[in-house]
């Protein structure tokens, strides 16, 4: 009777066992498709990420739409051998005119609204381009400590992991992370 009862109970334990285990490898699987972690590392995109916040990008809506204006995204840095990955704004999308004067951001000859950073934040240096298919112009939020596209140039299409999507550590800072709307 005790053998039967211990063979039961192993058994129900192996069983919850592969079904954790099963769950975890598709998870894993989905999760590597689908989406990835991203720890922000450093205050270029501040106010409105923080230094060792955790952020789920999600990779899915660039498989089927092409990044917008305005969209957070993770992208690996097309200068750098070891692939170190940077969070950045889309500013400039292929084809268009940027063009950054007097601390104003102009696309073809139109000025930006940049809602999203304070009004007295100013973009410098100056600067006029034309992105090439295939590219985009990206930048950090917190204008005079980052290091993005005014610098190293624009950022290919291949080079861009994915969207944010929520700000998940640490728990205090919990948030998805809404669309940029222009």
């Amino acid at each position: 009777m005790l053998s039967t009862k211990l063979f039961y109970s192993v058994g129900w334990f192996y069983e919850i066992a592969k079904g954790i285990i099963i769950s975890v490898a598709i998870l894993i699987v989905i999760f590597a498709i689908l989406g990835t972690v991203f720890v922000v590392d450093g205050v270029s995109m501040e106010p409105n990420f923080h230094d060792k916040q955790y952020i789920l990008v999600e990779k899915l809506s660039y498989l089927l739409n092409e990044p917008a204006r305005g969209d957070n995204i993770v992208l690996r840095f097309p200068g750098d051998p070891d692939n170190k990955k940077y969070i950045k704004r889309i500013i400039g999308l292929p084809g268009e005119t940027i063009e950054i004067n007097d601390g104003k951001v102009y696309i073809n000859g139109k000025v930006l609204s940049e809602f999203y950073i304070d009004k007295s934040v100013k973009t410098m240096p100056n600067m006029k381009m034309i992105i090439l298919s295939d590219e985009y112009f990206v930048i950090g939020d917190n204008r005079p400590n980052s290091s993005d596209s005014r610098i190293w140039g624009t950022c290919p299409r291949k080079n861009i992991i994915g969207k944010t999507y929520i700000i998940f550590y640490p728990f205090k800072d919990f948030s998805v992370i809404p669309p940029v709307e222009y």
